[in-house]
């Protein structure tokens, strides 16, 4: 089992980015992006202006956006996925047509995508009754973070009962 500082490394993020390369080589790729205004709507907050721009650092980010001509893919990448990735990207969509950076990009229709490594089919059939795109992604890195977990955590829930999605 990893320990210290090899226990956290930045996986998702390099899954995600690596994602981009390979499905959108074409598209304009953002990483880590803040969604929202930093500007609240009550006026009446009794803020400085410093501490309203300062309200801007707690808007949310998405892992990534890929601008394509036709659309805005907005990404949520994780090595394990859970129903959590789901509801952030229905949030995410959300907040992107009020996330000034984005504006010249709102003609575009937005679609919400999952990348994932190991699937989890309860998952995987939520997302996809939300209008989650879903894609399984898996680098030839991962196989080595792979052999050093549990082999239960090297696949997804597989509950008894539960068909697999597509079948």
């Amino acid at each position: 089992m990893p320990r210290g500082r090899d226990l956290w490394l930045p996986r998702e993020m390099r899954l995600v980015s690596e994602y981009l390369l390979h499905a959108y080589p074409r598209a304009i790729h953002l990483t880590r992006v803040r969604l929202g205004t930093w500007k609240p709507k009550a006026e009446a907050l009794n803020l400085t202006e410093s501490e309203l721009r300062m309200l801007g650092s707690f808007r949310r980010w998405a892992d990534a956006i890929a601008i394509t001509e036709d659309e805005i893919v907005l990404i949520e990448g994780a090595i394990r996925p859970d129903t959590g990735e789901a509801s952030k990207l229905e949030i995410y969509k959300r907040l992107v047509p009020h996330t000034p950076e984005l504006q010249d990009w709102m003609d575009r229709p937005i679609r919400m995508e999952l990348v994932y490594a190991v699937g989890d089919a309860v998952v995987i059939d939520y997302c996809r009754e939300m209008g989650i795109t879903c894609v399984e992604f898996r680098p030839a890195w991962l196989s080595e973070y792979f052999e050093r977990l549990q082999r239960r955590q090297r696949r997804g829930m597989q509950p008894r009962g539960f068909e697999e999605p597509g079948t």
